[in-house]
């Protein structure tokens, strides 16, 4: 991708992906449907970035 594509408002989502998972793991299971749902967007912007 190119560097145009990185806009500011996309890189604080993935902050906010960043920070959602690096919060304890009571809070969140791996097995919760929500987080998969979350976990796929993250990855797929993610693969968008580089």
């Amino acid at each position: 991708m190119t560097e145009a594509f990185e806009m500011p408002q996309l890189n604080m989502i993935t902050n906010c992906f960043r920070n959602a998972a690096a919060q304890p793991k009571e809070h969140a299971s791996p097995n919760n449907l929500k987080n998969k749902r979350i976990n796929k967007w993250k990855h797929r912007i993610e693969s968008k970035l580089r």
